[in-house]
């Protein structure tokens, strides 16, 4: 009785929905305080009752429920796409792949490849690429997208249509169309990609660096990572030497640093190179923000006075932070050269105090920072590391890690100097006639010798030089590619050095990682 009446006064309500006293538009009702506020989610017209929204009418997949003190939008039924109600499982269009279950309103899937199904959970409508023979989903022929048989007597479907970048041949088949074309006859290209262009029946690429052409092959739109200049596609580097990136033909973004090492700013679709000491710039290099180490002074960066200081104070003669081993003193006007024991770093008072990590020698205790670290570590942030196996000493440079020292000179084999080691406990190693050296591929040739030995040469089948160290009393001019089997006076191998060169190395390499 109670939803009748509910029901009752939303049709009356919606008679006078019209009405002089409805005040506010339509997705909004109207409060007792005279404000107008917006209908419940999924509510298209609602007005009021009791001073609360009631809803009159929902959007397509929803239901009015009225069996509450108000109207209020419900869900269909899992599955279904559009509901009449009153309950949400009174369905009148599932979702495709879905179908009603005999004798019941409940939604079960339809059988495989099968779009819409009957309430017999029989297929009446298959997916694209497959056709209904006695209601069941059949696929259709290679890159085919709809098809049918001509007689029931067929065993096999023909093609009617094929997929996006086929043609249908006169046998009936799909044939791949040209690079860069999208729809084609079986003789000539009808649609090609926004890249491409047609002419004389064939997809022709428009401007390197161009997204879309038009169809006379002009380009109208450049790629992203290009921009136009002269009418012409180009790199962004090309039209701006100090761009990274750019869109629509105009520079989006900035490098960090300019050829110069100078601060870029990104101004009104332009990179501009600020002055010397600044970091942020407008418009004809004029300076908004200096570094720490200056002040901006009428759109200059003025350095500060105080030696040893790290942030210039409020004036250009004063210092906020100084730099590594100094203590600040004197109102900021003095930074005083301090020397902490191995072990110890300064702190912000600039007292010498432990260093907050194992192995570091010098340290800047403000940002628990390692400036020295012990030999065989190094600083990686916050962090102290061991080298790898065999490194006295070494440091990241480009984020790469670099021995710059071997740990034992006599060692049977040597660290390579200047490639990354596999890992921090192992490394790559070359023949221990090397000082240094460096790898080509997979082998590793001499880069500098031992003292009192000299590089010698010998060339390899692929035409490549192998570089070790002999003893510089021995003459050893550089070979010609014919020299395969004498490569130095007074001493001839019995096999092609090629062939030594790689079973050395390969030896040094197994013995370094069981050392």
């Amino acid at each position: 009785m109670k939803a009748v009446v509910v029901a009752i006064i939303g049709i009356v309500a919606l008679a006078s929905f019209a009405s002089a006293e409805n005040l506010c538009p339509d997705g909004k009702w109207l409060k007792s305080d005279k404000t107008c506020q917006d209908c419940p989610k999924d509510c298209n017209l609602c007005n009021a009752i009791n001073d609360q929204a009631n809803c009159l009418q929902c959007q397509n997949d929803k239901i009015l429920d009225l069996s509450g003190a108000v109207g209020t939008c419900v869900d269909c039924a899992a599955n279904c796409k559009s509901c009449t109600g009153p309950k949400p499982e009174d369905c009148v269009k599932a979702n495709p792949d879905f179908g009603p279950k005999v004798g019941t309103k409940e939604l079960i899937a339809c059988p495989r490849n099968c779009q819409y199904c009957s309430a017999e959970n029989k297929c009446s409508n298959c997916h694209y690429g497959f056709f209904l023979e006695k209601e069941a989903c059949i696929a259709c022929p290679s890159n085919c997208g709809e098809c049918k048989k001509e007689k029931e007597t067929d065993t096999a479907a023909t093609c009617v249509k094929c997929n996006s970048e086929y043609a249908l041949a006169a046998d009936k088949t799909c044939k791949k169309c040209e690079d860069g074309c999208i729809e084609c006859t079986e003789t000539a290209c009808t649609k090609t990609m926004a890249t491409h262009f047609i002419s004389n029946g064939k997809a022709t690429k428009g401007p390197d660096g161009c997204a879309i052409v038009d169809d006379k092959g002009a380009c109208k739109k450049c790629a992203d990572e290009f921009g136009i200049k002269e009418g012409k596609c180009q790199k962004c580097s090309e039209i701006n030497a100090n761009c990274a990136s750019c869109k629509e033909g105009k520079c989006t973004a900035c490098k960090e640093t300019s050829t110069s090492l100078k601060a870029v700013s990104f101004v009104n679709g332009n990179c501009v190179e600020c002055p010397e000491n600044c970091v942020k710039c407008g418009e004809n290099g004029v300076c908004t923000e200096c570094n720490k180490k200056a002040l901006v002074d009428n759109g200059k960066c003025v350095v500060g006075t105080v030696s040893g200081c790290e942030e210039v104070g409020k004036t250009a003669d004063t210092c906020a932070r100084c730099g590594p081993n100094f203590r600040l003193g004197e109102e900021g006007k003095k930074c005083t050269f301090i020397r902490c024991p191995d072990g110890q770093g300064w702190d912000d008072k600039g007292t010498c105090v432990e260093c907050p990590m194992a192995n570091c020698k010098k340290c800047d205790a403000r940002d628990k920072r390692c400036i020295v670290t012990v030999n065989g570590y190094y600083a990686d942030g916050a962090d102290v590391k061991p080298c790898p196996k065999g490194c006295a000493k070494c440091e990241k440079k480009n984020n790469k890690l670099v021995c710059t020292q071997v740990a034992n000179e006599n060692a049977r084999t040597n660290l390579v100097l200047n490639i990354q080691p596999k890992t921090a406990e192992g490394g790559y190693f070359c023949d221990a006639s090397c000082g240094s050296c460096y790898s080509i591929q997979d082998s590793h040739q001499c880069a500098t010798c031992r003292p009192g030995q000299v590089i010698s040469y010998s060339p390899l089948d692929n035409g490549d030089l192998a570089m070790f160290c002999i003893d510089s009393k021995l003459t050893c001019p550089k070979p010609t590619k014919t020299d395969t089997q004498e490569f130095c006076a007074g001493l001839t191998p019995p096999k092609k050095y090629s062939m030594i060169l790689g079973i050395s190395v390969f030896a040094s390499f197994i013995v370094a990682l069981f050392a």
